[in-house]
């Protein structure tokens, strides 16, 4: 049911910005540019730590140095001056957003399936077993679908048109949620398969 919830957030969410894409994206025809979108974590020049940049403290009026980890950036490139790594980068981004979220709404029929089959009492039978090792897959190409597009080449993208003062952009290699999740998945699917097998060697010496 949470998971079903998540999906339908997700949906909305990306909703929402096909909608602001949309309208984007027809601003930028009467404007002969493209808007891209970038979110990428930042580290100072000189190392973490050394507060390259000054804030003003509004309750105070005290200048404060500071210094940010990531920005959200947007930008208006002309069609003339983008460069064609990152459009073919955000066709691929594109596909792979369609095809994240077909897995994500595939991966409940698999839950719900399996859940059938536990209910009747067949945990150990071989297509439950082979469709719990497929959710963990399925979760392990989320994870390097994200990583691989968002985490390390959305960065590299941004740093072709994106300098800023003080920072520089770096990959975010932090997030490991799903990664962590496939992996128990898929020893989840190894035990069941080995406590399959066991109990077949059983059957067939009693």
């Amino acid at each position: 049911m949470i998971y079903c919830l998540v999906i339908i957030q997700y949906v909305y969410e990306a909703a929402a910005g096909a909608k602001t894409g949309f309208e984007m994206g027809m601003n930028d025809a009467r404007n002969y540019q493209h808007t891209d979108l970038f979110h990428f974590k930042v580290e100072p020049n000189n190392g973490q730590l050394t507060f390259p940049e000054m804030i003003v403290n509004t309750l105070t009026g005290e200048k404060m140095i500071a210094e940010a980890g990531e920005y959200k950036v947007k930008i208006a490139i002309p069609f003339g001056d983008r460069p064609v790594s990152l459009v073919v980068f955000d066709i691929i981004k594109t596909a792979s957003a369609f095809f994240m979220l077909a897995i994500l709404i595939y991966i409940p029929f698999l839950f719900f399936s399996i859940i059938k089959l536990v209910n009747k009492g067949g945990i150990l039978e071989p297509k439950t077993i082979k469709k719990i090792s497929r959710i963990g897959w399925l979760l392990l190409i989320i994870f390097i679908f994200n990583t691989l597009i968002y985490d390390i080449f959305d960065p590299i993208m941004a740093s072709k048109v994106i300098q800023i003062e003080g920072y520089k952009i770096i990959p975010n290699l932090s997030n490991l949620s799903s990664l962590f999740l496939s992996i128990i998945v898929l020893f989840l699917g190894e035990i069941l398969k080995h406590t399959a097998k066991l109990k077949e060697e059983q059957d067939l010496t009693i």
